[in-house]
């Protein structure tokens, strides 16, 4: 799932920069409804407060209960969706950050932030997808389907505290990142 994400941004950032005009006219429109869009408008009105540690707290709560439980473990299930998925957020993040990388602080800010952020939810979908094959009847393993569920739920308990440590130094990273480039801009 990993390569998915990479490889789509990859592509998603090359098309741009090739000059598909289609795209380069969806990122300006994106970038402005993403920038007013929830939680991200949210958070940038609590960093313009300087309510930092909220801010953090806000970004921990949307990553780990929205995207990572409801949107990589719970369509994890479907278990052919999260590198689907995968591929189609990379490919918006291609989109959406080509050319926005003004410098070395912001692309450090941003890889330290895929990195956390993106690697939390490829683990959650993993998990996902593990308790979507447990779903399926298995003929070859000889565990009834309590078992291979009661297996998986386990196996999701094991590596969430993995995802939550991941998400909250992402949103660390990504927040104080933020507000460190904004108040050193100006």
């Amino acid at each position: 799932m990993a390569g998915c994400y990479l490889l789509s941004t990859i592509f998603g950032s090359l098309l741009v920069s090739l000059g598909v005009d289609p795209l380069a006219r969806f990122q300006a429109r994106a970038l402005g409804a993403a920038l007013g869009a929830r939680p991200i408008a949210d958070v940038l009105s609590l960093l313009q407060d300087g309510r930092v540690a909220q801010a953090v707290g806000y970004t921990f709560a949307w990553n780990f209960g929205v995207a990572a439980i409801l949107f990589s473990t719970g369509v994890g299930v479907i278990f052919f969706l999260p590198p689907l998925i995968g591929a189609w957020r990379g490919f918006l993040v291609g989109i959406l950050f080509h050319g926005q990388v003004a410098s070395l602080p912001v692309t450090i800010l941003l890889v330290g932030t895929f990195l956390l952020e993106i690697g939390a939810y490829v683990v959650a979908g993993a998990a996902g997808m593990g308790l979507g094959f447990a779903l399926l009847p298995s003929r070859s393993s000889g565990e009834d389907f309590r078992h291979r569920t009661g297996r998986a739920f386990r196996d999701i308990l094991t590596v969430y505290p993995l995802v939550a440590g991941m998400l909250f130094c992402g949103a660390l990273w990504e927040i104080i990142g933020i507000y460190s480039l904004w108040r050193w801009a100006g």
